[in-house]
């Protein structure tokens, strides 16, 4: 129950009350009229600055999340270039049956070039930043969920590499710590796989190797 639902229950209560001390004691109305009055307009007053309080955070919630939201990337030919390039080592490497080996990730890693890895940690980043907005309150999930859930599905599956690949070096490095923060990536990771169900296999397997929409040129004929 919400603290301004609470109020109104009280207000009801406080009403009936009135009105039945009123019957029972109504030659002396005049003795708690004032007070009964006093206190019906104190929360009504409560109830009212309660509501806008929660009417201006909700505002704020709401410009806050489509601020975050209109710095989206644009979708580029770049971007297109960079998730064939990626998914073409993936398939090769048949890296999603092995997505906690460091070694092998390492080395897909070192082929993948400077430009590439730019774009792909710049959306991973973006989204990386919009799930954990979403998971601590920061945005409002009702302008979220339902409207970029493909996206989160789709970005994950061609950018997961770098996550795993931060993440198993996070684990090497620091994993004997007890840190509070979350490992990097991991939001975007939770919600993937929220979305899309418990079987991480079938999450990050692709569906097949991209053909470049660039390797050919296109002829009139």
């Amino acid at each position: 129950m919400t603290f301004n639902r609470l109020i109104l229950l009280l207000l009801v209560c406080l009403s009936g009350f009135s009105i039945g001390l009123l019957v029972a004691n109504y030659a002396n109305w005049e003795k708690f009229i004032t007070p009964v009055v006093t206190s019906i307009s104190i929360l009504l007053a409560t109830s009212l600055a309660v509501r806008n309080l929660e009417q201006s955070r909700q505002h704020e919630l709401t410009r806050r999340t489509l601020d975050y939201l209109s710095r989206v990337p644009k979708y580029s030919k770049e971007i297109v270039d960079t998730r064939v390039f990626i998914n073409n080592l993936i398939v090769d490497y048949k890296a999603y049956e092995h997505p906690t080996d460091l070694v092998l990730i390492q080395r897909i890693m070192d082929r993948i070039p400077e430009n590439h890895a730019e774009l792909a940690i710049e959306l991973l980043g973006y989204y990386e930043g919009l799930a954990k907005g979403r998971a601590q309150g920061i945005y409002d999930t009702t302008l979220i969920d339902g409207h970029v859930e493909s996206t989160i599905i789709a970005i994950w599956r061609e950018f997961w590499i770098f996550a795993k690949w931060n993440q198993l070096n996070f684990d090497s490095c620091c994993g004997e710590h007890d840190f509070k923060e979350k490992k990097p990536y991991s939001y975007i990771e939770d919600w993937a796989i929220e979305i899309f169900g418990s079987d991480s296999y079938q999450l990050l397997k692709p569906r097949g190797a991209y053909a470049s929409l660039h390797s050919k040129s296109m002829t009139n004929t």
